[in-house]
């Protein structure tokens, strides 16, 4: 399992059930979202319609915790202008 969580810009556009932990949650199983083939593995999510300033992602074992986390900022706007300034 893989966790991906989202800092919005504007925390007010989280959906109403994810408010009260400040960011959105988009986890998921690599066997259903993940690609291995010539020596990568990828994983594909779709991303929501807000600005964006931060993501956090890793993978864990349920019940064990975590294997491994990282983070980052994101400092350019999308094209769209939604992106964090």
């Amino acid at each position: 399992m893989f966790f991906l969580h989202l800092d919005l810009v504007d925390v007010n556009d989280l959906p109403s059930h994810r408010k009260q932990y400040g960011f959105d949650n988009l986890d998921f199983a690599f066997t259903v979202y993940g690609l291995i083939g010539g020596g990568v593995c990828i994983a594909r999510r779709d991303l929501p319609d807000y600005a964006i300033a931060a993501i956090r992602t890793g993978q864990f074992v349920p019940g064990e915790g975590q294997i491994w986390n990282g983070s980052f900022e994101v400092v350019e706007p999308a094209n769209d202008g939604k992106a964090a300034p």
